[in-house]
Formats: structure tokens, C-alpha cells, sequence
């Protein structure tokens, strides 16, 4: 089996990963990582006895590092799911409505404090999320254009599409038969 990740900051993702493979039984033949840093590659080399690629190394250290799917709500793995821990491994499980839903907290305002969340300064947050906000808008409405109607939030979160619905702390109404694009526009006027 070749395990393939996009990027490596400290290898504990992957090393976790590898363990789990281990404890099932699969070997490992190579690990091929698309970037990361010069600890990552001496984490998992402490642990792993095959073929170890990566494909750029990252010189120095970056203040952070954030996957960009985290900063744009209705795409997959968008935010913090909300769940609870549990079992010895600590995995996280999602809560899921009546409906099937799960539910997150985007990575931008007005969802979190984004400044406490990931490494951006505060004079840059609002300004931040706005662009965030502006490019999710734009891809919904290539993805709307494309599917030739307007697309509703609980067309996005059906069980199969793994997408979670984007909330903030202490909303009052959960927005699943609003329409994706209306529904970014006014977080955006919100923001504005």
C-alpha cells in the first residue's frame, strides 16, 4: 500500500495513520508526501522502514499551518465539526441532527474569532474573511451555473457529500433551506 499525503508539518498525521495500518495488518511500501517540513521527514523515518518521498521541502518555519478548506464554508472539511471525543484514541465523532446533518464552525468572522483560531492579525480578519467569503461565493456560483439552478444548503449536506453546515456560536436558526449563495451574501453584509 502507498500512502499519499498533500503536506507534512510535524508528521504526526501521518504517523498516526501509519500506526493504524500497522495495527491492521497493512504494510506500508512507501509514503509519498507532497511537501513538509525538515521534522516531519524525521518523524515518520523513526517509524517508518519504507520508501519515504517528499516532493518539496519547506525551509524554515512557517507561522502556521492552516489547510485552506477550513477558511471557505460548504466545502468538505470546512472548520472545526462540531462532536464529541471518545474512545482511547481520542477520535472525534460529529453530532448529526434528525436530518443527518453535522454541523461547523468556519475558520472566518463572523463564525469565529479568527484571530484566536489561526494566525491572522486582527487589523487583517475582517478584511480576511471578506475575501474568503467573495471567492466561496464565486465557486457556488460556477457550481450553480453548472448544475443550471440555484443550489439549497440541504443540497449540499446529504449524508453521501460529507459537507457540514456552517454555524456560529449561539445562532438561534439553522439555515438548511436557504440558498448557499443568498446565505454567503448576507454573512458577507453582515461583515461589510
Amino acid at each position: 500500500m502507498i500512502l499519499v499525503e498533500d503536506g507534512a508539518f510535524s508528521g504526526g498525521t501521518l504517523r498516526c495513520i501509519a500506526e493504524k495500518f500497522e495495527k491492521s495488518g497493512i504494510l506500508l511500501s512507501s509514503v509519498i508526501i507532497g511537501f513538509g517540513l525538515p521534522n516531519a521527514l524525521k518523524s515518520l523515518s523513526s517509524i517508518f522502514d519504507g520508501k519515504l518521498i517528499l516532493t518539496e521541502e519547506i525551509d524554515g518555519e512557517p507561522v502556521e499551518w492552516m489547510p485552506d478548506h477550513d477558511f471557505f464554508p460548504f466545502v468538505p472539511n470546512c472548520g472545526r465539526v462540531l462532536g464529541s471525543r471518545f474512545g482511547a484514541d481520542g477520535e472525534v465523532l460529529p453530532f448529526y441532527d434528525h436530518l443527518g446533518f453535522s454541523y461547523s464552525i468556519p475558520y472566518v468572522f463572523p463564525f469565529c474569532d479568527i484571530t484566536r483560531w489561526a494566525s491572522i492579525p486582527e487589523e487583517k480578519a475582517r478584511e480576511f474573511s471578506l475575501f474568503c467569503l467573495h471567492q466561496d461565493i464565486r465557486l457556488f456560483e460556477i457550481i450553480s451555473k453548472m448544475n443550471r439552478c440555484r443550489i439549497k444548503v440541504k443540497q449540499l449536506v446529504s449524508p453521501r457529500l460529507k459537507v457540514s453546515v456552517p454555524i456560529s456560536a449561539g445562532q438561534k436558526s439553522l439555515p438548511v433551506n436557504d440558498y448557499v449563495i443568498s446565505f454567503l451574501h448576507d454573512i458577507c453584509h453582515e461583515l461589510s
